[in-house]
């Protein structure tokens, strides 16, 4: 069969052998490699006298032997031939007759970048809203500048060589709720070269200085949480995510008071309120495990959830040995039905699944495994805790006071779950 006419629903392709033929490592001996001449020559039967373009594998690079491989052809504009290894292209020969369309290296970078100039071609508000889709506020400039201006020369160039004023000044001022320097009128204030700043530098200066206040108040936070002499309380948590300052940031320059709005405003954006610490945590992580009453508690978690729009459905990422999860779970495991309830009503996913190991509240170096959303796990830790109590009398038994809280917490999920 003619080699044009083996196409397939997907991707197509050529089996040829289950023997690595090309794929040789360069520092084998000679007597080990294997021509790749005589390898299409080998292949005259099944090519029937045809001979279509061959580039090899498509990673690019040669393999020691034996491995084993299979043709697959792409489908942008070379429509070469590749001699390839599942290893490196990700499926088999099976499942490549259901990828569709398959593009080799060279192919997709073009497609890339054709996708990747259409998206900088959006106008400026345009643009600002897609990316404020697709990533959140602590994370438009990272996926700026270390994500996208790094496929390719053209988008490092509309990006950050001419990055002109419209989309990074809409992300200055919605985002860092800063301008650049004007005058009374309105007008731009001329100022000398060396001295400008366009509002890609502001955006720079003001996201590393969020980040370091971020990173400070996590760690202030965390001495807190623990922390008998000086414990947690919603007004210390306000100083320290606000710290109660009037004055705008030090590298923000505005002319009037209603450029900037309140003081309010101004110090809920000091900080990144979804930023995880070095633990994996971000804020509402760590206050709903704070060592404080539920009352208390509670306080603090609605002010992060309603002031300051922390996201309830954000998981952790350093809990090993025991399982990540979001900050509902915590509010579960600490026995604290306000808690719950606050985090429910803010929009908390309650389909959500978190596997791993948990601990049980009277034991804590007790525990079980599996696979739980949040009712789920509010049932199991309720009965895992029943079986405890009743192994042996020496076992810790949760108190009847903390059992009809944890049915309580249930009750509530179970009336969410239902909704």
């Amino acid at each position: 069969m003619p080699a044009q006419t083996m196409a397939h629903s997907g991707a197509k392709r050529l089996i040829f052998n289950d023997e690595c033929r090309n794929h040789t490592d360069q520092g084998d001996d000679e007597n080990d490699s294997v021509d790749s001449t005589e390898s299409i020559q080998d292949t005259q039967g099944l090519w029937e006298g045809e001979l279509a373009t061959w580039n090899g594998c498509s990673c690019g690079n040669l393999h020691r032997r034996p491995t084993k491989v299979f043709w697959i052809q792409c489908e942008g504009s070379c429509q070469s031939w590749y001699n390839v290894s599942s290893n490196c292209v990700g499926f088999t020969e099976l499942q490549a007759e259901t990828i569709s369309p398959w593009y080799c290296h060279a192919c997709r970078e073009k497609l890339d970048q054709g996708t990747l100039a259409i998206l900088l071609g959006l106008p400026s508000h345009v643009l600002y809203h897609v990316l404020d889709y697709a990533a959140r506020k602590e994370d438009k400039t990272r996926v700026l500048i270390q994500q996208l201006s790094v496929l390719c020369s053209q988008a490092n160039h509309a990006i950050k060589e001419k990055p002109g004023d419209g989309l990074w000044s809409l992300i200055l001022n919605r985002d860092y709720h800063a301008t650049t320097t004007t005058t009374s009128s309105g007008e731009r204030r001329v100022s000398p070269k060396r001295r400008r700043r366009t509002a890609l530098d502001l955006v720079k200066d003001l996201h590393c200085l969020r980040r370091s206040r971020t990173e400070d108040a996590h760690a202030a936070l965390l001495v807190m949480a623990d922390s008998r002499r000086e414990p947690l309380t919603l007004a210390r948590l306000r100083m320290l995510i606000g710290n109660g300052q009037s004055r705008p940031d030090p590298l923000t320059t505005l002319d009037s008071p209603k450029s900037h709005g309140s003081n309010q405003e101004s110090n809920q954006q000091r900080i990144f309120i979804n930023q995880r610490s070095q633990f994996g945590r971000t804020f509402l992580h760590a206050v709903c495990s704070a060592s404080v009453n539920e009352a208390v508690l509670a306080r603090c978690v609605r002010h992060l959830l309603r002031e300051h729009g922390a996201d309830p459905t954000l998981i952790t990422t350093a809990e090993h040995p025991y399982a990540d999860r979001p900050a509902l779970f915590f509010a579960v495991s600490r026995v604290m039905p306000k808690v719950v309830q606050e985090l429910v009503d803010a929009g908390a996913s309650l389909k959500v699944q978190v596997s791993g190991r948990f601990r049980l509240v009277s034991d804590p170096s007790r525990g079980f495994d599996g696979t739980f959303t949040a009712l789920e796990f509010a049932a199991k830790l309720k009965h895992a805790e029943e079986e405890n109590a009743s192994l042996s009398p020496s076992c810790e038994k949760l108190p009847a006071y903390w059992m009809r809280k944890l049915g309580a917490c249930i009750t509530i999920l179970s009336k969410a779950a239902i909704v």
